[in-house]
């Protein structure tokens, strides 16, 4: 089965987003508060573990032989460069080859 996604322009999808959205009735706030901050607390947990193990990664792809290389790759970022270190992987036998150009 293939979606079929509609992209609006910036300016429409702003105004969507700005224009005033129904309320919730006093019954409906009291049956979902409890779920609410419930899930709040789950995503923020989840955000905060998220960031320690971006840090853990930082550091060990730092101390890594290779990581002059990968982290001269233009484009390549906190998430991409460490990937693509694991991708083509690591020989101590073969030569270092000198870091990409960084303007």
């Amino acid at each position: 089965m293939v979606a079929i996604v509609r992209v609006m322009p910036a300016p429409t999808c702003f105004a969507r987003l700005q224009a005033s959205q129904p309320e919730a009735t006093p019954e409906t706030v009291l049956v979902y508060q409890e779920e609410a901050v419930h899930l709040a607390q789950l995503l923020l947990a989840t955000i905060q573990t998220k960031n320690k193990v971006l840090r853990a990664l930082q550091s060990l792809f730092r101390q890594h032989p290779d990581h002059p290389v990968f982290a001269s790759l233009p484009g390549a970022g906190d998430l991409l460069a460490p990937a693509l270190l694991t991708k083509f992987g690591y020989d101590a036998s073969v030569s270092r080859p000198r870091p990409a150009f960084r303007p």
